[in-house]
């Protein structure tokens, strides 16, 4: 009865290691997934600032 609960709990702890391993690698896909859209965003502000039409706009106030 005793190697029951070891098997239960050894497949237990496995479902829990699995469980955080795929959280783990979601959470590092979403954050290349945003770092990738930051750097797209950075550089299209960095055109938009380099514009001298766009700057004397923003300055302008429009």
């Amino acid at each position: 009865m005793k190697n029951v609960y070891k098997v239960i709990l050894i497949i237990f702890v496995f479902l829990v290691v699995a469980t955080f391993s795929y959280t783990i690698k979601n959470q590092q896909n979403k954050i290349a997934e945003l770092e990738a859209e930051l750097q797209l965003l950075e550089t299209k502000y960095q055109i938009i600032i380099n514009d001298p039409l766009t700057r004397d706009a923003m300055e302008a106030g429009g």
